[in-house]
């Protein structure tokens, strides 16, 4: 299985940081689209 790749393996902290910047991009762009309101 992949499983076991992805949880003791590197993939995991990749996982981790993507999913970390992905929610820090859309925290950014909510505020962004806050701010500058067209």
């Amino acid at each position: 299985a992949v499983l076991p790749r992805i949880k003791y393996g590197p993939a995991r902290y990749w996982a981790i940081l993507f999913v970390f910047w992905f929610l820090v991009f859309g925290i950014w762009a909510s505020r962004t689209r806050g701010s500058h309101s067209t």
